[in-house]
């Protein structure tokens, strides 16, 4: 059942809980702009917006690390995508620390130990080193022979859902030569999600 709800009026296109608080990436098609909201759901029934912030282009995917969050972006007039670093320490205050603005179409991402693993799309797997927020750099790339949809990493492994390419096993205990280890890819099959359990 619903436990609670709260109504966007722009499209939310992903979600990330941390303690008592939400992030919520969307994009609104009337004003073609977007960015994040950050929710209070300390009481679910009755979640607040306590902050926001708009990047000036389409939210997709967000994950927050502390009191950073990193969000994936589309620019909705050249149609090229990015990942902008957000500071939510102050919630009524979130600012933009940095920016990474070579990427095609980022439809997932997750960030472990100063690195953000983006599945993106049709130029496969890209690792872009966040050690400074300020300063986001490109650290290595897998082009995978799908369109890679989504991305989990553990133990220095990256497994990446890549539509009709399945699902690639990718080494990158060196980000900057990650090598493919494994795929799997049924006939007739597309990945699009994939989960690593106790990971």
């Amino acid at each position: 059942f619903i436990a609670g709800a709260y109504p966007l009026s722009e499209g939310a296109h992903s979600v990330e809980v941390h303690g008592n608080h939400a992030c919520v990436a969307y994009y609104s098609h009337g004003t073609k702009l977007g960015g994040i909201h950050l929710l209070d759901i300390s009481d679910p029934e009755h979640p607040v917006k306590v902050g926001f912030f708009e990047t000036g282009d389409s939210g997709l995917g967000v994950q927050t690390v502390g009191s950073i969050a990193y969000l994936t972006f589309i620019n909705p007039y050249t149609f090229l995508g990015g990942m902008h670093v957000l500071d939510i320490a102050d919630p009524a205050a979130i600012r933009r620390l940095g920016t990474f603005d070579v990427l095609q179409d980022p439809q997932a991402i997750m960030v472990q130990a100063g690195l953000a693993y983006i599945a993106d799309q049709y130029e496969g797997l890209k690792i872009i080193d966040i050690s400074d927020p300020a300063n986001p750099v490109l650290a290595g790339v897998y082009d995978t022979p799908g369109a890679a949809r989504d991305v989990a990493v553990s133990g220095g492994l990256a497994y990446v859902a890549d539509a009709d390419g399945g699902l690639q096993v990718i080494d990158v205990s060196d980000p900057g030569a990650p090598v493919l280890l494994d795929q799997i890819a049924p006939a007739g099959s597309s990945m699009s999600g994939v989960a690593l359990s106790g990971a």
